[in-house]
């Protein structure tokens, strides 16, 4: 294993956090590029955390390892959504960006106002 496995680790956190940073939650982003690196660290260990005592836990409670693998790498992903969700990219109006639901209502006419009408 030596270095390769701890490279590889770090490589996978690195284009996770690049790609949910440039797609899933581009209009979230808050804070500098590095505080954001730094949250999804910590919310990625968490989640690393919980995956391995769900596994540790439901092995030695006698539920097959790789069922308890499972449990494990669900609830770690769900620790990584929710950590990244309401930590790293949380919604707040200082850093929201609108969407196409905000733009097409600032678009629409005024009520009242007749938008084909000539003046």
């Amino acid at each position: 294993m030596g270095a390769a496995s701890p490279i590889a680790i770090e490589s996978s956190i690195l284009s996770n956090f690049t790609f949910n940073d440039l797609w899933t939650f581009r209009k979230r982003r808050g804070g500098s590029f590095v505080s954001r690196l730094l949250k999804y660290h910590g919310a990625v260990a968490l989640g690393a955390v919980i995956n391995f005592l769900t596994l540790l836990v439901l092995v030695q409670t006698g539920v097959h390892f790789l069922v308890a693998n499972l449990a494990g790498i669900f609830l770690g992903f769900a620790a990584n959504y929710a950590g990244s969700e309401t930590v790293v990219w949380s919604i707040n109006r200082s850093n929201r960006k609108p969407g196409l639901r905000e733009v097409h209502r600032a678009l629409r006419p005024v009520r009242g106002c007749d938008s084909r009408r000539t003046f």
